[in-house]
């Protein structure tokens, strides 16, 4: 589970961070850039920490390419209402994977 950053929080920032990451075979990340900010830096950095703490990732089955590189939307809402978590973290799923050499 994804956790929000306090000061992006706290000042009520909602937004989606599309990330570029590029992964070895063992599922650690060796690069990762922001392709789209969300309009504050607070979450641009907040997104790159989240995949750092993800890590390791899942690792690229035998003969997948190598190294692979994906690019995934994390969306950062901020909780509206009880039961509004179970949305928020769904939210959180990848919704764009794609992989290439």
């Amino acid at each position: 589970m994804f956790q929000f950053a306090a000061r992006p929080c706290s000042r009520r920032r909602e937004g989606v961070v599309r990330v570029r990451f590029r992964t070895n075979r063992a599922g650690r990340m060796v690069e990762a850039a922001i392709v789209e900010g969300a309009g504050y830096a607070s979450l641009d950095r907040e997104a790159l920490a989240a995949l750092r703490r993800a890590q390791p990732l899942p690792g690229i089955p035998g003969n997948g390419p190598e190294p692979l590189d994906v690019t995934v939307p994390i969306e950062f809402l901020l909780a509206r209402k009880a039961g509004a978590f179970a949305d928020a973290r769904s939210a959180l799923a990848p919704t764009g994977i794609s992989g290439r050499n």
